[in-house]
């Protein structure tokens, strides 16, 4: 598993005015995307975190616009990659929405292919789509335009029937300059603004320290895991 590190960018004039609602490069734009473009203004990227409550395979997610956000085969152990851009032009560093579609584990994938033509063959198991960039929350993306030493982790836990979405804020506080190999130090990361419908165990020595827990989509019920 690679994993990569997190920014988030300074807000610059260029990003201020940009993300103006009145900005004419945004007149097209529906009054829902002018406020989620400004919502977001001098975002530029931080990591994605993929995984599942069990082994799923034949899985696609979808930007609104049909492009394939991820796909493949997912599973406890989270797949952990970045992303980034400004949020320029119609796009949002962090998704208006994702559709998670599931198709049967042996379906034959044909390629890639934007929705409504899924890359897998035959009728999915499940086809759902769920809002994400307007359930972050404002108080998180301002604290990351004050200290851009750290990113937005944006985390996604598929279910066989439900996608759930989660976030926070990761920052590892320089610890100390080592002299030696001349280079900084760095503390345990440190995680804050952790919200949404998850959040994974911390596991030290293959023992969660602090179990994870999810709330689940149909019931309502908290549950606990181990991971």
């Amino acid at each position: 598993m690679m994993t990569f590190s997190l920014w988030a960018g300074l807000l610059t004039g260029c990003d201020w005015v940009a993300s103006q609602p009145n900005n004419p490069i945004n007149a097209h734009l529906s009054d829902e995307d002018k406020a989620l473009k400004f919502k977001f203004r001098g975002i530029r990227g931080g990591e994605k975190i993929i995984g599942a409550l069990e082994e799923l395979s034949a899985v696609m997610l979808y930007l609104p616009n049909g492009l394939t956000f991820a796909r493949g085969v997912f599973n406890v152990g989270a797949s952990i990659s970045s992303y980034g851009g400004y949020a320029d032009g119609d796009n949002l560093v962090v998704p208006k929405t994702l559709r998670y579609v599931r198709f049967s584990p042996d379906a034959k994938y044909k390629g890639d292919s934007r929705d409504p033509h899924p890359a897998y063959e035959g009728e999915p198991l499940t086809d759902v789509t769920v809002p994400v960039a307007s359930r972050i929350p404002d108080d998180l993306l301002d604290d990351l335009r004050r200290d851009s030493k750290g990113g937005m982790r944006l985390k996604i836990r598929l279910m066989p029937d439900a996608i759930l979405i989660g976030w926070d804020i990761e920052r590892r506080p320089v610890s100390r300059y080592d002299d030696v190999n001349q280079r900084m130090t760095y503390g345990a990361r440190v995680h804050t603004f952790v919200g949404g419908d998850f959040r994974e165990a911390e596991v030290l020595n293959g023992i969660a320290v602090r179990k994870g827990w999810y709330i689940h989509p149909k019931t309502g019920q908290k549950i606990e895991t181990e991971f």
